[in-house]
């Protein structure tokens, strides 16, 4: 089946990000270790992981969050031997 590309387009333009969203996704408390986020990030396999503080949402750290601070440490550690 070919779909044309208008049809693409017109569901893209119209369809809401709330038909499409994971609606009680799984949170962290902005408290937690980095390597509690990894843990939960991988168990679930899950690229991105909403950060909570007194409910309220505060931020969200990424696969890419995660290999930064990876680097970062890395990169002290290197300097430092």
């Amino acid at each position: 089946m070919v779909r044309e590309k208008w049809y693409d387009n017109f569901v893209l333009d119209h369809i809401e990000v709330g038909a499409c969203m994971t609606s009680d996704p799984l949170t962290i408390s902005s408290d937690a270790t980095v390597a509690e986020a990894a843990r939960q990030m991988r168990n679930h396999k899950i690229g991105g992981l909403p950060v909570v503080a007194d409910g309220q949402l505060v931020g969200i750290i990424t696969e890419t969050d995660l290999l930064d601070f990876l680097i970062e440490l890395l990169s002290t550690e290197n300097v430092a031997a």
